[in-house]
């Protein structure tokens, strides 16, 4: 039998994930040994999981990652997000404007990703069952390694590989919901959207006790130990389709 190569363990690390939580972390660890440290998910319509996972350079003794769920309000705006459904083959970030007509305000939103991620990133589409698309977008850490031919090519296979293991994934969501009661899927939501405990009585009217109640009992459904794995297991599973917007 053939020696296993990189692509081949992810590969497979996918095909026994059984949920976002273990999907992401296959992906995670793919992906950082290219000196990746920044990986989102948009789907393809305003209900469908968009995350995104940074990881926390400082840390040096191990690979800690955060995660936010991202507004597709501001997706829509973006000119990265738009040319990749249009194009079947890969681009770097500093490549849009030579590859599409951007307006003022596309140029403007370019502006401040290539800011705010100096090293560049990559830009990939990916395709499911029945149609069902994402973009999946890598940015680069300070000295990552120039890519091939062979290595942009590797990343998109790897990138469908895990839309494909996700979108299997879906067809079960309603067996994954955890039975999570009605305010339990609002508390988790908020929890996504980064609320802390107070917050979130605030938002919804009721007491801090209930809202710590509603916390441990997400947690036990869940099997998780902290908020951040409660919210990609909550994406993960489709519990999670969009953040909830910020009105206080």
């Amino acid at each position: 039998m053939p020696e296993k190569t990189a692509l081949d363990r992810f590969a497979r690390c996918c095909a026994e994930a059984e949920d976002g939580v273990a999907l992401s972390q296959c992906g995670l660890a793919f992906y950082a040994t290219y000196g990746i440290n920044l990986v989102s998910y948009h789907g393809d319509d305003s209900e469908a999981t968009a995350v995104q996972f940074d990881r926390d350079m400082s840390v040096t003794d191990e690979q800690r990652w955060t995660s936010q769920i991202l507004d597709r309000a501001q997706l829509g705006a973006s000119p990265i997000e738009n040319l990749a459904r249009r194009r079947i083959v890969p681009f770097f970030w500093s490549e849009v404007e030579e590859l599409t007509r951007l307006t003022k305000a596309e140029q403007a939103y370019l502006h401040r990703i290539l800011t705010l991620h100096p090293n560049d990133g990559l830009a990939i589409q990916v395709h499911g069952p029945q149609g069902a698309a994402a973009v999946v977008c890598l940015g680069f850490e300070a000295g990552a390694p120039k890519l091939s031919k062979a290595d942009i090519f590797t990343l998109q296979s790897a990138a469908q590989t895990a839309h494909l293991r996700y979108s299997i994934m879906m067809e079960d969501v309603g067996l994954r919901d955890a039975n999570l009661s009605p305010r339990e899927i609002e508390v988790l939501e908020w929890i996504a959207a980064g609320k802390s405990n107070n917050v979130i009585a605030e938002i919804l009217g009721i007491s801090r006790h209930t809202v710590d109640t509603n916390v441990r009992r997400i947690f036990s459904k869940l099997e998780v130990n902290d908020r951040t794995t409660a919210a990609i297991r909550g994406l993960g599973s489709g519990i999670l389709r969009k953040p909830k917007k910020d009105h206080l």
